[in-house]
């Protein structure tokens, strides 16, 4: 009976691990699945968030041409030339050029904090993901054992009885 009980004690175990084992394998894939649509998120808004920056430096690089047209076409008609002119367009350059260095910081940001949020988002997952991770099955030497151990107190119980 207690070699019985200890082989099925086994099977049941084993089958446990086994069962654990293919859920956590259906819970570490649909945790990639949510990162990787999360990631795919992410990168999907920083594209989009790109793209409109670039769209408004455009803009904003047409608007200082326009003005310094503008600027440049009423100094003529003004009848002021030389140096004044100079300062004149030397000002809408220097606008112009912060103007696009601003640009470029604020693209570089958006790309450093989106390269922070997927790490934060990977190191999240790969948490979560080690919690699932396969648990081990029962060892069959420990249950053969077992079995040896129980059939030496048999054999130990019959012989006191003989003697």
């Amino acid at each position: 009976a207690k070699i019985g009980s200890t082989v099925a004690q086994f099977a049941a175990a084993s089958q446990d691990a086994n069962a654990r084992n293919a859920q956590n394998e259906i819970n570490r894939k649909q945790i990639a699945d949510a990162r990787d649509i999360e990631n795919r998120g992410l990168n999907l808004q920083l594209t989009q968030a790109l793209e409109k920056k670039a769209q408004e430096k455009k803009d904003k690089a047409l608007e200082d041409m326009e003005g310094t047209a503008t600027a440049k076409l009423a100094a003529l008609e003004g009848g002021v030339e030389g140096r004044l002119i100079s300062n004149i367009m030397g000002k809408y350059e220097r606008d112009t050029l912060t103007s696009a260095t601003n640009f470029n910081s604020e693209m570089t940001g958006m790309i450093a904090q989106n390269t922070m949020d997927r790490a934060g988002l990977e190191s999240k997952a790969q948490g979560r993901i080690n919690q699932f991770q396969p648990v081990s099955k029962p060892n069959p030497w420990m249950m053969m054992a077992d079995v040896g151990m129980s059939v030496g107190e048999y054999e130990l119980a019959m012989e006191k009885k003989r003697a």
